[in-house]
Parts: structure tokens; sequence; C-alpha cells
């Protein structure tokens, strides 16, 4: 009888730590489907932030990922219906080793917002022009730049900072 307790509890322990792997990934996945790609865009290059109209609404950066060169921000909001977005970045680089560029997010349009939905979504943008500047005056073919990326409103940039390898 001792024998088929040792094997029941060994098989409760695989099963609920199967399930506890299988729950941990699959919300994972799940979490990442709920955002759905909304727009795409580039980035606008500025001489003076003065000189750009960046809205202060409110907006959750929840995570960011560059592929190729697309950047992919993943981002919440209250609203009551989606809005429109834009990147603005300056155009010189902090001197640092990487480079480093400083890029804000903004809403394309400012509005006061009763509502308390939470909207969530997947914002692409083109991080060519900013490579492209960054080749023209670097010596470097290839480069890396360190993307420090700000919501809206905000005098820090979220961290970690994004890898931008090229």
């Amino acid at each position: 009888m001792l024998g088929f307790k040792k094997i029941c509890t060994r098989k409760i322990f695989f099963v609920s730590t199967s399930i506890a792997i299988f729950v941990f990934y699959g919300n994972t996945t799940f979490a990442q489907q709920l955002y759905k790609v909304s727009q795409t865009g580039s980035i606008i290059l500025f001489d003076d932030r003065d000189s750009v109209n960046l809205f202060s609404d409110e907006v959750t950066i929840d995570s960011t990922f560059i592929v190729a060169d697309s950047l992919q921000l993943f981002v919440s909001y209250a609203s009551c219906e989606q809005d429109s977005f834009s990147l603005y970045g300056y155009k010189v680089f902090l001197e640092s080793l990487p480079a480093q560029a400083e890029l804000y997010l903004s809403k394309g349009i400012h509005y006061e917002s009763n509502c308390k939905m939470i909207i969530t979504e997947k914002l692409i943008f083109d991080l060519s022009l900013l490579k492209d500047l960054y080749l023209q005056g670097s010596k470097d073919s290839t480069g890396t730049i360190m993307v420090r990326i700000h919501e809206p409103d905000k005098s820090e940039p979220i961290f970690p900072l994004v890898k931008y390898k090229f």
C-alpha cells in the first residue's frame, strides 16, 4: 500500500507541475494575442523638441521589441475607442557607447475622455530613418543604438533601454 501511495504522489506532482508550466506559458501566449496590431508608421525626426506638439495623455508601454528594423510597442491606455499614435525622435544622438536615441510616444490627438475602458494595442514603427541617420554621421557601417523610449509626459525613459542592432 505504501508503494501505491508514492506512485500516486509522484503522478500528482508531475501532473500539477505540467499544469503550472502550461498555465504560465499559456497565459503569456494568450496575453500577447490580446494585443492587436492597430497601427504602423515611421518615426518623425525633429531638431527641437519645442517644435513638436507632444500630447501628455496617459499611455503605458507594457513591453517593447525590435524585430529587424521595426520597433514593436505593446501599449495600454484608457479610452472609449482606439487612438492614433506618433513616435518622435531627435535627429541628434546622445554621445555614449553605444550611441543612444531619444524617442517620444504621443497620441495623435488629445481629447478629454471619461471612459475607463482599457485598450491594449501593438504599435509598430519603422526604424529605418533612425538607422540611416546614424549611418550618415558614423564611420561604422554596422552599429548598435540604445533606444530611450519615453511614455507621454515622462522625463525618464522606460527601462531597460531597447537595443537596436543592425
